[in-house]
């Protein structure tokens, strides 16, 4: 069926694709080397360039099962053992060097070594489930060139047009897990920029992920300053443009985004905290009065410190 792609609709495609990759996926080490006597690579590779998303992301995916077999496989085991949250086991495999082994494949796959790119969402969903309400892990993952500098690279590489939905996630769910302090370190090492450009992404949850990731990195300015006092990090991202990228994003249409406006409209006002809102960013305020009004109470109570924030400068 692959053979003839061209021929095939867009939706034949992401079928057949999510089949193949169930099928080695749940399938035992005969019939995986059966798949991989059995399909043609070419298709495959053919396939990685498709317009659709998920067409590329599933074959790439597929071609990762075919050359890179003990990795996929490794990863495969890893999310059953911690998909319950079996934290003794989670912590046993820490302790025995699992941060270390993830970190080796992300870089591989930071390096274009042909067939990682497939991996890419599986090691990223292993280092959700193993940091999702483990903060004491963090230190290791935050170190310079490990696990959180290799995840923006590959992010920071990535296009719009990719769905990216299991790096960002990665990302966010550690971040989650940070300390005020530790998040200030992802600010100096200027990772705000890579995350914000996918306030743009073509996946709505990708899109959402990265404003969460950007507000909270944001937030983390002003935890430890008073009333008056104004945000360290909005000067220097003023001189670098960031300020005016992540306003290209904020959409005037309020039936869309919901959720990305409203993260885009917290971090502006976190970052104009006690310092004049410019006329230009109006809109900002006009979001935050809007979702005060909100009948989810902590929407509503966001919106009312973020303009808290606005009016210290009065």
């Amino acid at each position: 069926m692959l053979s003839l792609q061209k021929t095939q609709s867009k939706q034949n495609l992401v079928c057949y694709t999510y089949i193949l990759c169930d099928l080695f996926k749940w399938g035992t080490d005969e019939t995986i080397n059966e798949f991989k006597k059995t399909i043609q690579v070419d298709v495959i590779r053919e396939l990685i360039n498709h317009k659709d998303s998920v067409v590329r992301l599933n074959s790439n995916e597929v071609l990762s099962w075919i050359v890179k077999t003990a990795e996929m496989k490794r990863m495969a085991k890893l999310i059953q053992d911690f998909r319950y949250k079996n934290q003794e086991k989670i912590a046993e495999a820490v302790e025995q060097g699992i941060l270390k082994e993830i970190c080796d494949i992300l870089e591989r796959i930071n390096k274009n070594e042909d067939g990682m790119a497939g991996v890419a969402d599986p090691v990223c969903f292993v280092i959700s489930l193993i940091f999702e309400g483990n903060p004491q892990f963090t230190p290791e993952a935050l170190e310079q060139g490990r696990i959180v500098d290799h995840l923006i690279s590959i992010i920071d590489s990535s296009s719009t047009k990719q769905a990216i939905f299991n790096q960002i996630e990665s990302v966010r769910v550690i971040v989650n897990e940070l300390q005020d302090e530790q998040l200030h370190i992802l600010f100096d090492r200027g990772q705000i920029l890579p995350i914000s450009k996918h306030l743009g992404n073509e996946e709505p949850s990708t899109r959402y992920k990265a404003s969460e990731i950007v507000e909270r990195i944001i937030q983390s300015g002003i935890y430890d300053i008073n009333d008056g006092d104004q945000n360290p990090f909005r000067k220097q991202m003023e001189e670098e443009g960031t300020i005016q990228k992540i306003m290209g994003k904020f959409k005037s249409d309020k039936s869309i985004n919901k959720m990305v406006n409203f993260n885009i409209a917290l971090t502006i006002a976190l970052l104009f905290k006690a310092f004049p809102l410019p006329a230009k960013y109006s809109s900002i305020a006009v979001n935050l009065k809007i979702n005060c009004r909100d009948l989810d109470e902590n929407l509503c109570s966001k919106a009312l410190s973020a303009l808290a924030c606005l009016a210290q400068c009065e």
